[in-house]
């Protein structure tokens, strides 16, 4: 994940994107160095909605774990988890690492397993103060708290591919998490990919049958060379927004370096 800002600050471009949640039209911009203390966005081209699709995916397992109950922040008198720094990082242990990440209040670090060839295990900037959970056998890692959800994974596609194709990776596992969850309806937008950066974002919309609550998630894929791919989903959840939803979006937005839209 450290890589993944150090990479995306480097980006010089705009993405918008239309968030269809609550009739709001919102815009997801990408940051980059050198930008001008006042920088004219590049022309926006709505994306083209794709119709509702009724699907039934085979769902995802259930999580490795049972969620990992989380320490707020701003509550000391519940005990942190040790800091990763402090420790060796092991199959036993990696999944009992989540701390807080230095320099935010809402954010924690997380470890996850990777493909063979990546290396052992990767780092997770994830939502702090609710709960987590490993999924996909601790190669996969979701972090919950005031109505956000980040998924991350890495993914692995074949020689001369893209980030295009990682996404048909990511796509695939929103589905059938979606349908884990109750959702069987989504919609997705064509997505914008970046060839100098190997980039790409796009943005989906899922609705649950029975409550008919909607969630947006903003899906991102980026190199990682070698054919590996950071994967991420980021998923408003509105019945579970709080007080604190805005503060943990502005420190979503700095990890990703991305703005991302309110809701």
């Amino acid at each position: 994940m450290k890589d993944l800002k150090r990479s995306a600050l480097a980006m010089l471009l705009v993405l918008a994107l239309m968030l269809p949640m609550t009739g709001c039209s919102t815009a997801l911009v990408l940051l980059g160095d050198g930008l001008s203390a006042t920088p004219t966005p590049a022309p926006t081209a709505e994306p083209t909605p794709l119709p509702a699709v009724t699907a039934a995916p085979e769902p995802t397992a259930a999580p490795t774990t049972a969620p990992i109950p989380t320490a707020a922040p701003d509550e000391p008198e519940v005990p942190a988890t040790p800091l990763p720094e402090q420790v060796e990082i092991t199959e036993d242990n990696y999944q009992l690492l989540f701390a807080p990440a230095p320099g935010y209040d809402y954010i924690g670090i997380a470890y996850m397993k990777v493909p063979e060839g990546y290396g052992r295990f990767a780092d997770a900037y994830l939502p702090y103060g609710g709960t987590l959970e490993y999924l996909e056998g601790g190669y996969a890692v979701r972090g919950t708290a005031h109505g956000m959800a980040v998924y991350e994974t890495i993914l692995q596609v074949g020689e001369g591919d893209t980030a295009e194709d990682a996404m048909e990776l990511l796509i695939d596992r929103y589905k059938k998490q979606a349908a884990f969850y109750g959702v069987t309806e989504w919609e997705l937008s064509d997505g914008d990919y970046y060839p100098e950066y190997d980039v790409v974002v796009l943005t989906g919309l899922a609705t649950n049958a029975d409550s008919g609550e909607a969630y947006a998630t903003v899906l991102y894929t980026e190199t990682r060379g070698g054919g590996y791919y950071f994967g991420a989903m980021i998923t408003y959840i509105p019945s579970q927004f709080d007080e604190k939803q805005p503060e943990l979006l502005l420190e979503l937005s700095d990890v990703f370096a991305l703005v991302l839209p309110d809701h």
